[in-house]
């Protein structure tokens, strides 16, 4: 009984994994891939979109690490967590510095101001 059992839960179990495999058998064309964009507006755009992901998971990071860092400091490890509280803090300071530093330049350069920084 209890093989016989086990190879029905087999049975069904495989035929739940296989059963997707079935659906790439339809015949139905994907739609084409977009050109991608070899501009300089282009790349400058695709290097503006991965600074920000980078700058939200930055910020995200450092919000888990002041955490963590505040859990330690309230369980009496004092030395440690104000260390790591000071790196988080260096951190975020320095993602924020390069999140500025386009227009910081900006507006040192003359004759810059009517140049659009992509976002």
């Amino acid at each position: 009984m209890k093989k016989a059992i086990f190879f029905i839960s087999a049975a069904v179990i495989a035929t739940q994994i296989l059963a997707p495999v079935a659906s790439f058998g339809q015949g139905s064309t994907p739609p084409p891939l977009p050109t991608p964009d070899l501009s300089y507006t282009g790349l400058i755009k695709t290097i503006n979109g991965i600074a920000n992901v980078l700058f939200a998971i930055l910020v995200v990071l450092t919000v888990i690490f002041l955490i963590w860092a505040a859990w330690k400091y309230l369980n009496g490890a004092g030395d440690e967590a104000k260390g790591m509280i000071i790196n988080a803090a260096i951190a975020i300071a320095i993602g924020l510095l390069a999140r500025g530093l386009p227009l910081l330049v900006k507006s040192l350069i003359p004759g810059a101001e009517n140049y659009q920084i992509p976002s």
